[in-house]
Formats: C-alpha cells, sequence, structure tokens
C-alpha cells in the first residue's frame, strides 16, 4: 500500500499499476503460505517477483556497483 502511495504522489501511472499488481500478488502469497498451499505460494511469488522487475526496469538506474536511486 505504501508503494502505490509513493507512486501516485510522484504521478507515475505504470508504477501506481505494478504496485497494485505486487500487493495483489503478495496478499496471495501470504494467503497461500498460511493455507500451506506450496503450489499456489509458488505460483504467487512468481508474479511478485515478476511485477517487482518490471517496476525496477522502469524506474530504478544503477549506481555505483551494489546501489540504485529512482529515476
Amino acid at each position: 500500500e505504501n508503494m502505490i502511495n509513493f507512486w501516485r504522489q510522484r504521478n507515475a501511472p505504470d508504477a501506481v499499476k505494478f504496485s497494485t499488481a505486487g500487493k495483489a500478488a503478495a496478499v496471495q502469497l501470504a494467503t497461500a503460505a498460511r493455507a500451506g498451499d506450496e503450489t499456489a505460494a509458488a505460483s504467487a511469488l512468481r508474479e511478485l517477483t515478476a511485477t517487482c522487475k518490471q517496476c525496477h526496469e522502469a524506474h530504478r538506474e544503477k549506481i555505483g556497483d551494489a546501489s540504485y536511486r529512482i529515476k
């Protein structure tokens, strides 16, 4: 939820979309984990990491060997 608001304040609709999808995947992951459903948890984790990756590629830039900043 924090990321959704963060990107709304920066008028980045694609990042809001990524954050909303990431939040939904995180909820699915938590639900599956609590239920002990490894298959559903693995699927939700893949969705979550894919969503994070898309946003990171669009809105992050590398500075130095291991540091990043928001574009």
